[in-house]
């Protein structure tokens, strides 16, 4: 009786299929078993991320980490994750005693971490140079001390080109020019993304990024707002908007995609964009209070290169206008909004985008959380979105997502 044996199956094939089941670690565990050519592409998304979120977890790498059988995986990590939740600080002992042990990361994400309270010598930034290969870092709930601290800690990283930056404290302190602090001037972002942050933390640390290479290099800013009005009850809108349109027009032509928020309540559309000539991806986040005012920042853009423009719907409900906060009294809520209220602004933005300011416009791309508007189906609301911007729609640029409500802007 002869058998049939099927040939085996090129490297790259068996390597993409194992690529699909990168967060299936129980599936990714039996394939580094099942056979020698298997073992590489299924070690590769096993060991790709490395987690210390606990004191406890620190020590124990700590200790795996002198084994030469264990500490010949971590080779294997790309990117790190360091969060201290409660328990005895542990992040500042990470570079120094894992560094030499991690020769490949590429990126790394880091919570609730403080620099200024452990007050780190300068040896500490010497040994987050060694990290040569770390090109994004992502910063969330980290308090600096002063500016020029925070400028140390990120220009450590020789290679870095991609920051986030979400709920950060920069603690006030005498602002260092960066001519005058050598490290500043290492640093040369590509993209930058700001999530919640308080309005003089956001001046001081793009008041500093305009003076570094960053403002000739970057290419990609993100910013998510912040809170729009402060304990007393004023308005921070227009300050936001004054230091974000003082960081875009010192950008310049190099940028080429920007995320921003319509701010209700002032007029800065006019000169938001206005020597950003070089753009090619505009993506604006909008709510019920602010809606009409897309139109408004599209129809200044500059750049004929725009190819993809992003329209990001918040929920179309109980929002609370800017102007209406009264210091000293409860603010009063507006009436929920219909899909009828934004049909004119969804017309002006079709007209505008249709238009010769245009010419190279490949996409027009709608997102929106699950329940935009009450009582509206997604397929509802994009047929009516469909029918309101009819030209693009006929032109088969639209296209449609859905985000989770917390992507969308509050």
């Amino acid at each position: 009786m002869s058998l049939f044996v099927l040939s085996p199956l090129p490297p790259e094939v068996t390597d993409r299929i194992i690529d699909y089941l990168w967060a299936d670690r129980a599936s990714l565990r039996s394939c580094a078993l099942t056979c020698r050519a298997w073992l590489p592409a299924s070690r590769y998304h096993l060991f790709h991320t490395l987690r210390i979120w606990s004191r406890e977890a620190f020590d124990s790498l700590t200790h795996k980490s002198c084994i030469p059988a264990t500490a010949e995986l971590f080779r294997f990590v790309q990117h790190l994750s360091i969060r201290e939740r409660s328990g005895p600080a542990f992040a500042h002992l990470v570079p120094p005693l894992l560094v030499s042990n991690l020769p490949k990361v590429t990126s790394m994400d880091i919570h609730k971490f403080s620099p200024e309270a452990i007050a780190p010598e300068p040896s500490f930034y010497t040994v987050l140079g060694r990290f040569s290969q770390v090109t994004t870092l992502e910063l969330h709930e980290v308090s600096f001390g002063p500016i020029h601290d925070t400028s140390m800690f990120l220009c450590s990283f020789p290679s870095l080109t991609h920051l986030t930056l979400h709920k950060c404290v920069i603690r006030r302190g005498p602002f260092i020019i960066a001519q005058q602090a050598p490290p500043v001037r290492t640093l040369s972002l590509t993209s930058l993304a700001i999530g919640e942050m308080m309005l003089w933390v956001l001046s001081d640390l793009l008041q500093w990024l305009s003076v570094t290479p960053t403002a000739q290099t970057l290419k990609v800013f993100v910013f998510r707002g912040g809170k729009p009005v402060d304990p007393g009850g004023h308005n921070l809108a227009p300050a936001y908007a004054r230091i974000v349109t003082r960081f875009i027009h010192n950008l310049g032509a190099s940028l080429q995609a920007v995320t921003v928020p319509l701010l209700s309540g002032i007029d800065e559309h006019r000169a938001l964009l206005v020597t950003s000539r070089g753009l090619r991806k505009i993506h604006l986040r909008f709510n019920a209070n602010n809606h009409t005012m897309a139109s408004r920042y599209l129809s200044h853009v500059p750049s004929t290169q725009v190819q993809t423009v992003e329209l990001q719907f918040g929920t179309m409900s109980a929002q609370i206008p800017f102007d209406m906060y009264i210091p000293g009294r409860a603010p009063i809520p507006s009436p929920l909004k219909k899909f009828r209220d934004i049909r004119p602004s969804l017309q002006s933005i079709n007209d505008v985008l249709i238009s010769n300011a245009f010419p190279v416009l490949e996409q027009v791309i709608v997102r929106s959380s699950h329940a935009a508007f009450p009582g509206l189906s997604q397929q509802a609301f994009r047929r009516k979105i469909q029918q309101a911007m009819r030209g693009l729609d006929a032109r088969g640029m639209l296209q449609f997502s859905v985000v989770e409500d917390e992507d969308c802007l509050q």
